[in-house]
């Protein structure tokens, strides 16, 4: 036989047998150090650590869980725990923390004398109203409430929101000329019971979690619309007009429209009050207030002392009678004692329920949210379940005794912390302290004009106000953030305040939605040093190599594989052309290209087909997608895999395959596994060592038979 017809096959194979071992050796060798235990395929892996065929699933974990809390669980200490005054209350340091309490109780009862009157006739009830709610509700919550540094009673946010249901029901006239079927206060304590009901209940099922649906973005875009629905309903009356109430979508612009149409009705002392009082406010508050601080802990009670002096005034001057100033007593009488309990009327609550959801769910927020910031600051937690029952039953109480839904007030909680709160005990001075104004003091503030009290409202609301620039925070912090805040806000502005909370929060559940459900393609490639895997979007890479990572991270479904083959397309062939540009731009700049480690030479790959055509994939690479990121996969999903190896597979390539967990065991149920003929690993990196035996293997063959054949 010629020597050039010799039978080379033995020595073909001696040669690849002695270089693929050589191989493996290397790549286990550098699996150890990376992994510390050789590269394993999904198979080995399962075997050798001894998978579970069926883990618990993370329902039945969670069921489980939910067994060993009940089984844990003990009934007698339940129900001490819904009444925490008995573990404080025993325990209570009288000499230390008495003078404290009282001292804070007194400051803040002083403050809820104006407030509880303006945010009553904000509510569309009698100005009184807002001070039984600073009195009932609170009785209970001492014994029941786990915030000893928040100030519950009336609440700008939560009147504006009961005036609407109020307003609906029992303003306007009948057909016959008759009087409203409800009176306001009616409506006003069903709303009330119901919010109370609400609470209590979702407290009993444990549901006050629920609550994080109203995130920190809807409670700021919100506070900040309904403000401007507090400061729209006020400004008739500082302008002393007398303009009928608008309720409805559009009420903020449609009431600028008929004070617009009676501007020419403006009572000028009426507005020369308001301005007088608003302007004191604001300046005892930025001016005087900071520099009382540093001389003593306790407010300036300028809101008390301006409605003493403007009651004086009027009664003096018959400001009704000769300037035609609306009054207290234009509204209603303020009695004398305390009202008899009245269940509230049955027949109206199927008609606030849908009303009095939003009530209740923010007027636990706002109390929840300044409870857990003072929480914080001193040292304690308030657990959301039991604070809406302790809520809710004090809200139960107070529908009986003439009261709108009570909540948490920032400014009040301010100072009831800086005036030396330390317990509950704070509240109830605070309450009794309001009794002897309901017994005694009611009927003294008649006179008092109502511009005053819409003054201090507006005061009140600057602050709020400037909220606004809040936006600037939360779109910097994240677009969406931002997005649901400028929505929330402009729907609770120009719709309504009900309508605007739901808006905002089905807007942060679908935003929250997409964005769970939109996966995400990366290219994943390791750093010059080869230690760790970036991704190539995000990060410079430099180095070569001769893998090509594909990352998955999301549900991959019927919805979304579609988008996920267009990414992964894109990212393939984005990828490729800026390998052949760096080969392109090496050969401008005159570099030379030698061999690489692999034994090819990197003139013969520069003309090949693979590299000037930056579409198709390199017959050289070994494509790895990694789906260890899939949250979940369906049917649907599954045929991603065959289609990404079929296309490899015509490119020439090679296709590994990084799965684990449930995703396994979907890709094993839809019989998709059968079909494969690609390797399954359990990381990218046992992936990787074992892809590089094999790829090294197929490049070793091809160049022992290129230079055989020259030989030959």
């Amino acid at each position: 036989m010629p020597p050039q017809c010799m039978d080379l096959s033995p020595a073909i194979s001696s040669n690849n047998c002695e270089t693929k071992a050589d191989d493996e050796d290397e790549n286990e060798h550098h699996a150890d150090l990376c992994l510390g235990r050789p590269a394993l395929t999904s198979a080995q892996y399962s075997k050798k650590y001894h998978e579970l065929l069926d883990p618990t699933s993370p329902c039945d974990q969670a069921l489980s869980a939910c067994r060993t809390q009940c089984a844990s669980t003990n009934p007698l200490a339940f129900l001490l725990s819904l009444v925490p005054a008995l573990s404080w209350l025993p325990s209570y340091r009288w000499k230390m923390d008495g003078m404290s309490d009282l001292v804070a109780g007194f400051t803040v009862a002083i403050m809820h004398i104006p407030q509880g009157m303006a945010y009553g006739m904000l509510a569309g009830v009698d100005p009184v109203i807002g001070i039984y709610t600073a009195f009932f509700p609170v009785l209970l919550y001492v014994f029941l409430g786990n915030m000893p540094h928040v100030s519950m009673g009336t609440f700008a946010v939560i009147s504006i929101l009961v005036s609407k249901p109020v307003m609906k029901l029992s303003d306007g006239d009948t057909e016959d000329g008759e009087d409203p079927s409800y009176t306001p206060l009616e409506v006003a304590t069903a709303v009330t019971f119901c919010v109370g009901m609400i609470q209590t209940f979702l407290g009993f099922i444990r549901m006050g979690s629920l609550t994080v649906v109203i995130t920190d973005v809807i409670v700021s875009s919100f506070t900040v619309g309904a403000s401007f629905h507090v400061l729209t309903s006020q400004v008739r009356h500082v302008l002393g007009m007398r303009v009928p109430t608008v309720s409805g979508v559009g009420r903020i612009v449609f009431t600028y429209i008929r004070i617009g149409e009676n501007v020419t009705e403006v009572n000028l002392v009426s507005l020369t009050i308001s301005l007088v009082c608003l302007v004191l406010l604001v300046l005892a508050d930025k001016a005087v207030a900071p520099k009382m601080k540093t001389i003593c802990r306790f407010p300036l009670p300028t809101q008390l002392v301006l409605v003493v002096i403007f009651t004086l005034l009027s009664s003096y001057l018959q400001l009704s009678e000769e300037y035609q100033v609306r009054t207290i007593q234009d509204i209603g009488n303020i009695p004398t004692g305390l009202p008899l309990p009245v269940i509230p009327n049955t027949e109206l609550l199927p008609q606030v329920f849908a009303d009095s959801i939003p009530v209740a769910i923010v007027s636990f927020v706002i109390g929840q949210g300044l409870g857990s910031m003072f929480g914080t600051k001193h040292g304690y937690t308030v657990p959301s379940n039991q604070e809406m029952i302790a809520q809710g039953a004090s809200n139960i109480l107070g529908s009986f005794f003439s009261c709108i839904p009570m909540s948490g007030s920032l400014s009040r909680s301010l100072v009831q912390e800086a005036s030396g709160c330390k317990t509950q005990l704070t509240s109830l001075v605070s309450a009794l302290l309001l009794l002897s104004v309901l017994l005694f003091l009611g009927p003294y503030f008649q006179p008092l004009p109502v511009c005053v009290l819409a003054a201090i409202i507006l005061a009140s609301l600057t602050g709020i106000v400037r909220k606004v620039a809040d936006v600037r925070k939360f779109w910097s912090r994240s677009t969406v953030d931002g997005l649901v805040w400028v929505v929330t806000f402009l729907s609770t502005v120009f719709l309504d305040v009900g309508l605007g909370l739901i808006t905002g929060v089905v807007c942060n559940l679908v935003l929250v939605l997409v964005r769970a459900n939109i996966p995400t393609v990366m290219v994943m490639q390791k750093d010059e040093e080869g230690q760790v895997w970036l991704d190539r979007a995000r990060y410079k890479v430099d180095r070569e190599t001769d893998n090509l990572v594909l990352t998955i991270k999301g549900p991959v479904n019927f919805l979304t594989v579609g988008l996920v083959k267009i990414l992964m397309e894109n990212k393939i062939n984005s990828g490729l052309k800026s390998n052949c540009k760096k080969i392109v731009e090496g050969e401008k700049n005159g570099t030379s290209i030698g061999k690489d480690n692999t034994g090819y030479d990197d003139d013969d790959a520069a003309k090949s087909e693979d590299v000037t055509i930056p579409d198709k994939l390199d017959k050289s690479k070994f494509l790895i997608l990694d789906l260890s990121g899939v949250t979940s996969l369906d049917s649907k999903g599954c045929g991603l895999v065959p289609w990404l190896e079929y296309k490899v597979k015509e490119e020439g390539g090679w296709l590994g395959l990084v799965v684990e967990g449930k995703v396994k065991k979907v890709l094993e149920g839809s019989g998709v596994m059968e079909d494969l003929t690609c390797e399954v690993y359990p990381t990218v990196f046992d992936a990787e060592e074992r892809g590089k035996t094999g790829l090294n293997h197929k490049r070793n063959l091809k160049g022992v038979t290129t230079k055989l054949r020259k030989t030959i």
